[in-house]
């Protein structure tokens, strides 16, 4: 068994505890040099990747420098969901951008660029953790909506700030609404 002439999606199909030492530092080597060149494909893109993040969260770079065999098969498993994640290419974060602004303008959400979901989504996620009653009242696509309307040019604490002055609109909003529905609930109440 050797890795000159196959493919990466090859090396990974291969089952690591059936290799030699010698092989395995070969296999998760090449491995390694895709992955790091799609990592940094990625970087200079300045896309947001899950697949990316998990990879920095787990240790950084691919490598096989100074590794046993034991943990060079554990580099070759971080290196095998790496490449199994859709995010883990630029092509892969672009079909799920797409996906996800279909759905979203399914939801009533207008005005997203496509470009900048990550960054939408990020912003949402600060808004959650500053104030999470956005989840209690159900607004997830009316915040996400209210995001993508504002101006480019906002760095992101001003993108906050304008959200949060936002935010008590869309609350008094959603209170409006849940007042109509409740005075019917009782008009249905026999």
């Amino acid at each position: 068994m050797y890795v000159k002439g196959k493919s990466v999606t090859e090396l990974l199909d291969m089952n690591p505890d059936k290799m030699s030492a010698d092989v395995l530092r070969q296999v998760v080597s090449r491995i390694a040099s895709a992955g790091n060149k799609r990592l940094k494909r990625l970087d200079q893109a300045g896309v947001k990747s899950r697949a990316a993040d998990v990879v920095k969260e787990s240790g950084g770079k691919f490598s096989v420098k100074g590794k046993t065999e034991d943990e060079l098969r554990a580099e070759f498993m971080r290196e095998k969901n790496f490449f199994e994640r859709k995010t883990s290419s630029l092509r892969g974060i672009k079909q799920i951008q797409k996906e996800t602004a279909k759905t979203l303008e399914s939801r009533g959400v207008t005005n997203i660029d496509r470009d900048k979901i990550g960054e939408t989504f990020a912003l949402y996620d600060r808004l959650k953790e500053i104030d999470p009653s956005i989840i209690a009242k159900n607004l997830k696509y009316g915040v996400i909506n209210a995001i993508s309307e504002l101006p480019d040019n906002m760095d992101i604490e001003e993108k906050i700030l304008a959200m949060q002055e936002q935010l008590a609109d869309l609350y008094e909003e959603y209170d409006e609404i849940y007042a109509e529905f409740d005075g019917l609930s009782e008009f249905f109440d026999i």
